[in-house]
């Protein structure tokens, strides 16, 4: 791709870019509030006095609407909203200590009681 050298004739000045710049963002706002981006990159063009055509500014407004839907496609607009967050019912009590946790073991099993075993016992499988 072969750029534009700085000091050729047909190079846009800073100034240009600036404008352009504000042309641009103008008819990105406009397109991000749901306005008419032509309308408003035409009024930006008409008051910074830049030098673009009409054909040129539809052209934009059309690729930025392009942009600005699929943008919102990726970040799930058009996708139905979820549900609300619901509030506990009022005057509900929380639940008390223990209440969801096993019973004990009836009083006739008694747990094992724990018997001493050496490393011997672990690493050469003696009971």
């Amino acid at each position: 791709m072969v750029m534009a050298e700085p000091n050729a004739p047909n190079a846009p000045t800073s100034e240009d870019q600036a404008k352009a710049a504000q042309v641009a963002q103008a008819g990105a706002g406009a397109a991000a509030s749901g306005g008419d981006p032509a309308q408003a990159m035409k009024e930006e063009r008409d008051r910074v006095k830049l030098e673009m055509s009409d054909e040129d500014i539809e052209r934009v407004a059309a690729r930025l609407n392009e942009l600005n839907i699929a943008e919102f496609e990726n970040r799930g607009a058009f996708e139905p909203p979820p549900d609300r967050v619901q509030a506990p019912p009022p005057n509900q009590a929380p639940p008390a200590p223990g209440a969801g946790e096993e019973t004990p073991p009836p009083a006739d099993e008694q747990p094992q009681v724990p018997q001493k075993r050496t490393a011997a016992h672990r690493f050469l499988g003696l009971s």
